[in-house]
């Protein structure tokens, strides 16, 4: 299984890259993607905006299996971003393929998501349901796992769409894993407050 971060957004409700931003000694970036070696992905896919050095040094070093793809077309929406790294993973719909079965996609602004979860959310994927995902309150969303018959799915998203879209439509194939306590995700500096009360291991 391969692993895509999504991380080419511009934070403009935080006001400055929640990717760097710290928890407890590390960067947001680097929980993600050390997250993604955790879980056993044998290739990591970090999708960024550019080539910023700052978010270059936090992914490197952690392993071998992770490489940056980059995004220029990121301000026309997410839907961008789970493109290229759909792409990094399966390969392009011509047929070159990587051999990668499934593809977990993940962001880094969802800090209460650990390994624990992610190895639950890989358990209840097969062969005949390569399809999982987290369930929030207003339906089923990332992080997601896709099986390669996806593929072509994926790679035909409107820019400004997240794969929510695809998880509806196949709603009755695909498990679900609620993620209660862990929804929270990092918008604003109200939702790094609610990550800090939470306690020292959180700040």
């Amino acid at each position: 299984m391969a692993h895509v971060i999504l991380a080419a957004g511009g934070s403009t409700r935080l006001g400055r890259p929640k990717q760097l931003l710290p928890l407890n000694g590390k960067t947001l970036l680097r929980r993600a993607v050390e997250l993604g070696a955790a879980v056993g992905c044998r290739k990591i896919y970090v999708v960024l905006a550019r080539e910023d050095p700052r978010m270059l040094a936090e992914i490197r070093g952690i392993s071998e299996a992770v490489t940056p793809v980059i995004n220029a077309q990121w301000r026309q929406g997410i839907g961008t971003s789970i493109k290229k790294g759909g792409e990094a993973a399966f390969g392009d719909l011509s047929g070159q393929s990587t051999g990668v079965d499934a593809v977990l996609f993940t962001t880094c602004d969802m800090p209460l998501i650990d390994a624990e979860f992610i190895q639950r959310l890989m358990g209840l994927c097969s062969a005949d349901a390569p399809l999982a995902a987290a369930g929030h309150e207003n339906g089923p969303g990332i992080p997601a796992i896709f099986g390669r018959r996806f593929a072509s799915a994926l790679a035909s998203l409107p820019d400004q769409a997240g794969c929510k879209s695809i998880l509806v439509e196949n709603l009755g194939r695909c498990a679900i894993l609620p993620l209660g306590e862990k929804a929270l995700d990092i918008d604003t500096a109200e939702d790094m407050h609610k990550l800090a009360a939470l306690g020292p291991g959180f700040q």
